[in-house]
């Protein structure tokens, strides 16, 4: 069986798997503020799907979540996803 070589950080963001880079000293603090975003986003999902079905759940956050997909940014990373290159803002 072979395994898989490592992925470093910089080559995982050109690939947009990654959020954010910080520096070293900084990870910490960068993980907390997207996790305080997700938070912060977070209960209005919930309360939005609270006991629905998976179809009525996906209706009911649509217009919550919809902004998001609609960012340049996804956009972007989807079409670059399709067209498997490096989205622009990752070059």
């Amino acid at each position: 069986m072979r395994s898989a070589s490592p992925l470093m950080v910089p080559e995982a963001a050109r690939h947009g798997l990654v959020n954010q880079l910080t520096g070293e000293d900084k990870a910490l603090d960068g993980a907390l503020a997207l996790a305080e975003r997700i938070r912060a986003d977070s209960p209005q999902v919930a309360r939005a799907t609270r006991g629905l079905d998976d179809h009525a759940a996906f209706i009911a956050q649509d217009p919550l979540t919809a902004p998001v997909f609609r960012t340049d940014t996804a956009t972007e990373g989807a079409r670059a996803f399709c067209e498997k290159r490096t989205p622009d803002w990752a070059a």
